[in-house]
């Protein structure tokens, strides 16, 4: 009976998170706004790979791991581009997600502004590993589709704009959301459509010539609790040296701390961050690590100098 308990307790925290892992799981999308906005896609012209690794409530076993891997760029004088690939895996759930974006950027003013959908394809499933469990009951239908996975299809709009000092993304995800695959759970989908809005400011500090950049993400995700993250940057060195620090309210409330820096094509940035909830004292905080590569040209510095 006991491990009973354990292993219900276990996998409802499992339910929770998996839940929880909609658009913006990573954390740097402030530093690389394609992973939270599919209108950022070729926004700087210059053709981008980025892997992205997320290891969320390290030390604990069966915790949740996400893998993230886009390229992106300008295929016209105004049409970007982008491919994303998604990978989470929570004890024995798998969710794979392909995603393709589209955007076509203009000018309004002093803004380069961008809209952007996007279509992808999600599989969200069970390891083969769990019939060998003890737990299972031989032939159990809901097991079996379980492991066969479910498929879903969703799309979504998003709108990015950028002056070089102000920066502002409103983002639709999931706005449509269809199964293709019919496969019976435990609840009925939740329809209900979510937002993103992030709105960001680059101040130059011109007598030590460097940026401080504050930011603020509002998100209100399917089956998740409204949530307010509050970043700051430290900009230095054209991007040689970057810190900042992120405070999330609501939802996953959490405080964590980011370092980067960019040498020559590519840049690399590591952040580290911990909860407010009393999961914490079971796990030793979450990691995640960002690496850009630029595809095109050298350039002397991504942000505007004149500003």
């Amino acid at each position: 009976m006991k491990n009973i308990l354990i292993f219900s307790v276990f996998f409802l925290l499992l339910t929770i998170d998996i839940k929880a892992q909609e658009p913006a799981v990573f954390t740097h999308y402030h530093l690389q706004p394609i992973l939270i906005n599919p209108a950022a896609s070729g926004f700087d012209q210059d053709g981008k790979v980025i892997f992205s690794h997320r290891n969320k409530w390290a030390a604990f076993p069966g915790a949740p791991k996400s893998f993230h891997l886009s390229i992106d760029g300008r295929v016209r004088d105004r049409v970007g581009l982008g491919l994303q690939l998604t990978s989470d895996n929570v004890a024995s759930i798998r969710r794979f997600q392909g995603q393709l974006n589209y955007a076509y950027q203009f000018q309004v003013n002093d803004f380069d502004v961008g809209l952007g959908i996007s279509t992808g394809i999600q599989q969200l499933s069970l390891d083969s590993d769990v019939t060998s469990s003890s737990f299972y009951n031989e032939g159990d239908p809901l097991i079996i589709a379980a492991v066969d996975g479910v498929f879903l299809f969703d799309a979504g709009a998003a709108v990015y704009a950028d002056n070089g000092t102000i920066y502002a993304g409103l983002m639709v995800p999931n706005a449509v959301r269809n199964r293709l695959k019919d496969i019976p759970t435990a609840e009925e989908e939740n329809n209900n459509i979510g937002f993103g809005l992030n709105v960001g400011y680059r101040h130059l500090v011109s007598n030590y010539n460097f940026i401080v950049e504050p930011s603020i993400l509002l998100q209100n995700i399917r089956r998740v609790d409204f949530r307010t993250d509050l970043n700051v940057l430290l900009r230095f060195l054209d991007d040689q040296l970057i810190g900042g620090v992120s405070y999330s309210l609501g939802a996953g409330s959490r405080f964590g701390f980011l370092l980067g820096t960019r040498v020559n094509h590519v840049r690399i940035y590591y952040s580290y961050d911990v909860s407010f909830q009393d999961f914490q004292q079971y796990n030793n905080g979450s990691h995640e690590i960002s690496i850009g590569v630029n595809l095109s040209k050298d350039k002397s510095a991504v942000m505007n100098e004149d500003m």
